[in-house]
């Protein structure tokens, strides 16, 4: 009778200590997969967010042969010039005239389809300089912001200005 209640002991525990493992592993690999799912997003986002701005900087228009950020901040000089030649009656900020022959080009419909391809409906583009600030895409609640990168962009007449990309959270 002893050795059948020592047996009966012995199988208990050795069953109590493998459901404790079996607990103990599956709790570590789950938390451990969803951290790698975090890390993975991140890097995506910020691989996203980081190639969506080196095109805004590297790639050029081919109608007009100047970067995007060239004829972001242009409109932005244009609209200052226009705001204090017509002493505040005609402000333009997302347009720029680049001549006859190529007209008018609406910045407004060049960057957003931009980043659209990158982040969907959730990103807001911020162009900053000494003349004045403009903002591309949607709206973004202070609370929502997952991300946000800023880069100093050089501005004529030898300043800088600031380019600032904020993501939002997945809808």
């Amino acid at each position: 009778m002893k050795g059948q209640t020592q047996e009966l002991i012995w199988l208990v525990s050795t069953i109590i200590i493998v459901m404790v493992m079996f607990l103990f592993f599956y709790y570590q690999f789950g938390t451990k997969g969803i951290e790698v799912k975090k890390a993975e997003e991140e890097r995506n986002l910020d691989e996203a967010a980081t190639l969506a701005l080196l095109t805004l900087y590297n790639n050029r228009l081919p109608f007009v042969e100047k970067y995007y950020i060239q004829t972001a901040i242009d409109a932005i000089l244009r609209g200052d010039f226009l705001e204090k030649a017509t002493e505040g009656k005609f402000s333009e900020k997302d347009k720029v005239f680049y001549g006859e022959d190529i007209g008018k080009v609406n910045v407004t419909e060049i960057i957003p389809p931009l980043f659209e391809k990158y982040f969907g409906n959730r990103w807001k583009l911020t162009i900053k300089t000494p003349k004045g600030t403009f903002e591309y895409g949607h709206s973004i609640k202070e609370e929502e912001i997952l991300y946000s990168y800023s880069f100093t962009i050089p501005v004529p007449e030898e300043k800088f200005g600031m380019a600032i990309l904020e993501i939002g959270r997945p809808k």
